[in-house]
């Protein structure tokens, strides 16, 4: 255990108004109206670090408010500044948000639940960082919000340890969600004039990946119950996505708040909690590259937010291939060449064919022209020179 790792001021995010926005907080049902926003001034933030992962925590709510990755760069000649992904300050917004809402939650209508710093742990076997905070309100709950980042992952556990210290049964209903503005990502262009995909994307039984830019979220907000899944906020190189308990059904959700964010996301099953009872609730949060393989490990079809477009049959093969060979060579130029040579091989025969007939035109069409130029006023004897 170790002291606090309270951020005083980092990029703005202290000084930044906290958006304590009551219409952030989902309900059990689709809301239908929006709700009169709470402003607070100032934030006390908790970090929370590993190899992969630097994190800030703000203490109302326990939402992560900042995520950088150490292991990527903004740019390649500025080695000491990560790639920041998530951030929320006057200029954007982009957090990942979870609480306690229901009957007896602690999220509702009065605002985001205040907790209070615990203690931060590290764990050898696993890698892994802990920070816990802890609420303590009037209702005979006592809640624990636990964040657990490994530094072999880009993933961060979010658990809820409650224990219902009252007389009668407590029911509360975990949330989890994305909420982003409309801002333009740092890695949206390509360079070429194309604009890569910007959005949320989840899935579904009957549509593996199911997309949705910001203009479909506010023209038309999505309500479903879909068992497992995951939701996620994708740009050009990198996503942050929710992942709940994939034995379970939960309420997905994308949906424009009050102050014009869209927020995606999911309310998980209603939880009872008998009288002296402890429950934990769970939800994984990935915040990182789009690696394929270790999407494929969290839960299925996450590894679609590559989106390979129509021809993705073709790109996926190409690609597999490509990761074997860069395997074995441990560079990827080096693979590319590679590739492109095994490619122009496997169609050598086809392509040699071809070279062949066109030189065949070649040596022909002299002769073809000039039985045109002979007989350009009789088609019939025009077609029996060229037979």
């Amino acid at each position: 255990s170790t002291m606090p790792a309270t951020i005083t001021s980092t990029d703005g995010l202290e000084t930044a108004t906290s958006d304590d926005n009551v219409d952030d907080i989902p309900t059990i049902i689709q809301p239908t109206t929006d709700t009169p926003t709470i402003q607070t001034s100032g934030r006390n933030l908790i970090e929370l670090t590993t190899e992969s992962l630097d994190l800030a925590i703000d203490l109302r709510g326990g939402d992560i408010v900042r995520a950088s990755l150490p292991r990527f760069l903004e740019r390649l000649d500025e080695p000491g500044k990560p790639f920041l992904l998530l951030e929320d300050n006057n200029t954007r917004t982009y957090v990942a948000q979870s609480g306690l809402i229901g009957p007896d939650g602690i999220d509702g209508a009065s605002g985001r639940a205040n907790y209070r710093y615990v203690a931060t742990n590290k764990n050898i076997d696993d890698a892994s960082t802990e920070v816990t905070l802890d609420w303590i309100g009037n209702s005979g709950l006592d809640v624990q919000k636990i964040f657990t980042a490994y530094d072999d992952h880009h993933y961060v556990d979010v658990a809820f340890r409650v224990t219902n210290n009252g007389l009668s049964a407590a029911n509360v209903t975990s949330f989890a969600q994305l909420k982003r503005d409309n801002s333009p990502a740092p890695d949206t262009s390509t360079g070429f004039g194309m604009q890569p995909f910007l959005g949320v994307a989840l899935t579904q039984p009957e549509d593996r990946y199911t997309k949705f830019d910001f203009n479909d979220i506010a023209d038309e907000p999505f309500s479903e119950q879909l068992a497992g899944g995951w939701v996620a906020m994708m740009q050009h190189y990198f996503v942050s996505a929710w992942i709940p308990n994939q034995n379970q059904s939960h309420s997905f959700f994308t949906r424009k708040n009050s102050s014009g964010d869209n927020v995606a996301g999911f309310t998980n099953p209603a939880t009872s909690i008998a009288p002296g009872e402890t429950v934990k609730l769970s939800n994984r949060l990935y915040i990182g590259p789009k690696d394929q393989p270790a999407l494929a490990q969290l839960a299925d079809y996450l590894d679609l937010v590559i989106d390979y477009g129509f021809l993705w049959w073709v790109a996926k093969a190409l690609f597999w291939l490509l990761t074997q060979i860069q395997a074995l060579v441990i560079n990827w130029g080096v693979a590319i060449i590679l590739l492109t040579i095994v490619v122009k091989a496997a169609f050598f025969q086809l392509s040699a064919t071809s070279y062949r007939s066109m030189a065949k035109m070649r040596t022909v069409q002299p002769k073809i022209q000039a039985i045109r130029d002979q007989y350009a006023d009789d088609r019939n004897k025009l077609n029996q020179a060229m037979m």
